[in-house]
């Protein structure tokens, strides 16, 4: 038997080295072809207005009360309390000025930053 490393050295791609189960009659036919799923519904942008962001905080404060006193007071890590708490929508959009106060937060120092929030990020799915 051939070793993978001399014969992709060698030129060779690679084929026959790894064959596909259909190749090697293994399954005849491909069950995710009969396999049926209902179309995705991808949620609405909603803007993030003044009146969203007030309600949203009032939720998150409650929202972390509740998580404290599930913990009987003890620290609650604000990152689960953050991101556990109800938004209008699973796709929130901010607004010129909610990015221009980001970017100044972030005192503008990294591309990343700048691109994050000019593209925005994304599932790899999309």
């Amino acid at each position: 038997m051939r070793s993978t490393s001399s014969s992709l050295a060698s030129g060779d791609s690679g084929d026959g080295i790894i064959s596909s189960p259909r190749a090697d009659r293994l399954l005849d036919f491909n069950p995710a072809a009969v396999i049926e799923l209902a179309p995705a519904v991808r949620p609405k942008p909603v803007i993030w207005t003044d009146e969203k962001v007030t309600q949203w905080r009032k939720d998150h404060a409650k929202h972390a009360d509740r998580l404290k006193r599930a913990r009987e007071g003890k620290r609650v890590d604000p990152i689960a309390s953050y991101v556990g708490a109800p938004r209008p929508s699973p796709v929130m959009v901010w607004t010129p000025e909610q990015t221009s106060a980001f970017l100044a937060y972030a005192r503008r120092g990294s591309a990343v930053r700048v691109v994050s929030a000019d593209r925005g990020t994304r599932p790899a799915a999309w």
